[in-house]
């Protein structure tokens, strides 16, 4: 068995089926911090979340009271006047509804 030698990161980048610029950084990395480098597996920074650990504990308890809230607008101007936030309804929604799985107080209508 043959092995062909690789002269140029172009050719390198053909045989692996990646693109020259990955094969860049991936060189880059090695010449910088050597193998450990190549093979740090780095963790991409994220979104910064628009409402705070301690801020979202208050709106936990907030959530549990127990005449409750009745809407996500309503939510939103405490969070506005009790925490100094200001965050769009559709993060208000999000987050009680999908992220923290709460469901808003709806008071009962008498039947007629």
């Amino acid at each position: 068995m043959t092995t062909k030698k690789i002269k140029r990161r172009e050719e390198l980048a053909t045989m692996l089926k990646r693109d020259f610029s990955t094969i860049y950084r991936w060189l880059r990395a090695y010449k910088q911090g050597g193998i450990t480098s190549l093979l740090t597996v780095k963790k991409a920074p994220g979104k910064t979340p628009h409402i705070l650990p301690e801020v979202r504990e208050k709106l936990i308890k907030k959530l549990q009271e127990p005449e409750g809230e009745t809407s996500y607008g309503k939510l939103q101007i405490w969070l506005e006047k009790e925490c100094g936030i200001k965050v769009s309804y559709k993060v208000v929604h999000d987050l009680v509804h999908y992220k923290l799985k709460s469901y808003l107080f709806r008071p009962k209508t008498p039947k007629q």
